[in-house]
């Protein structure tokens, strides 16, 4: 953007709005940390577990609603956020 020292856009945001986006479709948590190459919620799934099918996970990212490439406007809903924890 012109006046702008770098763009708003980078693969954090981009694997947040993917995230989020996924997470709105439904898509399960375990599914969603699987496809982004977190680490899964138990030491079974993280260290015994291949992991799910690439048939599921093409299935689960066929659900996600990508933005214009025209350059409009995204309308998202509005979302739920849980409180940040008190530090």
């Amino acid at each position: 953007m012109p006046g702008k020292r770098r763009s708003l856009v980078n693969f954090h945001s981009f694997r947040r709005w993917f995230s989020s986006r996924m997470e709105q479709a439904g898509v399960p948590g375990e599914m969603i940390s699987a496809i982004v190459g977190h680490k899964r919620s138990s030491i079974t799934l993280d260290v015994y577990s291949e992991g799910p099918h690439m048939r599921a996970a093409r299935r689960a990212i066929a659900k996600l609603k990508l933005p214009p490439l025209d350059g409009s406007p995204i309308r998202d809903e509005m979302t739920l956020r849980p409180r940040a924890h008190p530090r």
